[in-house]
C-alpha cells in the first residue's frame, strides 16, 4: 500500500450473490481500489485511462483491440471538497 499524497492502491476479491439462475451461489471477482485526498491528485495518465474506457463502453466498443483495459474493475475515491 502506498500512502504518497493520500493515495492508496489494492486489488481486493469482492464477494457476492446475485438472484438468478445461480440460485444465489458465492461469486467472486478482484476489484482495483485506489483512494486520493482529492479528485484534482489523480494523474492525468489515470483520467485519460478512465475517459478512453468510459467511450468504449458508452460506444459499445467493450471490446476493441487497444482499448483500456476493463479488469478488473476500477473504483477511486476521493475526499469532498
Amino acid at each position: 500500500m502506498s500512502k504518497a499524497r493520500g493515495l492508496f492502491n489494492e486489488q481486493r476479491r469482492f464477494y457476492y450473490s446475485l438472484d438468478d439462475d445461480s440460485h444465489n451461489a458465492i461469486q467472486s471477482m478482484q476489484i482495483k481500489l485506489m483512494y486520493y485526498n482529492h479528485a484534482s491528485s489523480i494523474p492525468v495518465a489515470l483520467r485519460n485511462q478512465i475517459e478512453s474506457s468510459r467511450t468504449n463502453a458508452l460506444g459499445n466498443n467493450i471490446l476493441s483491440v487497444g482499448s483500456a483495459p476493463v479488469r478488473p474493475p476500477l473504483i477511486i475515491v476521493t475526499r469532498l471538497q
